[in-house]
């Protein structure tokens, strides 16, 4: 994988395993969904030795906010300096935001990414959710105008997320999940399977990051979870594109991520927390 796939990668990832939904066939509270900013300092944790990158030194901005009312937003900024076995360094920055609606039927976003100060990458795009017999629809207006389909029963991350959180806290240790994936240039789709460890109760649940960022967290149940992102049609003994894992709160906040991708494996430890104040979905009407 090359070193660009790599950063890009990972800075889509961080940006939406960081927040729940209620999505279709779980059940997830949407009082428990915090509203909250979360820095995460990142770092290279191990590479292999056919790996030209030598060091990773960043830090990504996760800010999740809404209501199921509305809906949810996702924003996250994403910059980091990875230098290479030549010694070339490369100033990585990435601006990521979103918008998903609360039944997790629509999904928009913008991603724009720059190299060295110079936009290398910009996606915009805007996906419907289909029907169980049917798939959904993408349409992009950024690299280039298209509409294409989704595979029926293909849903978008953060309904993604949800279904995993849903299956953790109905004491579930497996979901698989076919998932529109905004990587690249926005025609992802990825099949996916999370393994999901005990549930770690609030007493026994701090977050392996520590810090005043992790006892934040010390009042909510946790769960390790891994999900591996597939790119062919079943899973079986084929090797995933990428892997990741993480501590998952009930509340929605992640903590200890690690991303591997092979030749390199990355770590995010949250540094910084701090919950949002939380709209009255009352004020606002009904559910759409």
């Amino acid at each position: 994988m090359s070193a660009r796939r790599i950063q890009y990668s990972l800075a889509v990832v961080l940006g939406v395993i960081l927040v729940a939904m209620p999505a279709a066939g779980r059940s997830v509270p949407a009082t428990a969904l915090a509203p909250h900013r979360a820095v995460y300092d990142l770092s290279l944790m191990s590479r292999s030795s056919a790996s030209a990158i030598v060091s990773v030194r960043g830090r990504m901005v996760h800010e999740f906010a809404g209501t199921p009312c509305e809906g949810y937003t996702v924003s996250m900024r994403w910059i980091a300096q990875m230098a290479d076995s030549d010694g070339d360094v490369d100033v990585d920055d990435i601006r990521f935001a979103s918008f998903e609606d609360s039944h997790g039927k629509s999904y928009s976003f913008t991603s724009v990414r720059r190299m060295n100060d110079t936009v290398i990458e910009e996606v915009t795009a805007h996906a419907e959710q289909g029907t169980p017999a049917r798939g959904g629809q993408v349409t992009l207006s950024k690299p280039t105008d298209e509409t294409f389909d989704l595979p029926a029963g293909t849903v978008f991350p953060t309904a993604h997320l949800a279904s995993i959180l849903g299956a953790a806290m109905a004491g579930e240790h497996i979901a698989e999940t076919s998932v529109y994936d905004v990587s690249g240039d926005g025609r992802k789709v990825y099949q996916t399977l999370a393994v999901i460890g005990t549930e770690r109760h609030p007493d026994e649940a701090s977050t392996g990051d520590g810090g005043p960022a992790g006892a934040k967290l010390s009042g909510f149940s946790a769960w390790r979870v891994t999900v591996s992102y597939f790119e062919g049609e079943g899973k079986g003994d084929e090797t995933p594109a990428f892997a990741q894992s993480f501590d998952l709160y009930a509340n929605g906040v992640a903590s200890e991520l690690v991303l591997d991708y092979g030749d390199i494996v990355i770590r995010g430890v949250l540094s910084d927390l701090e919950f949002l104040e939380a709209p009255d979905c009352a004020q606002e009407g009904a559910p759409r």
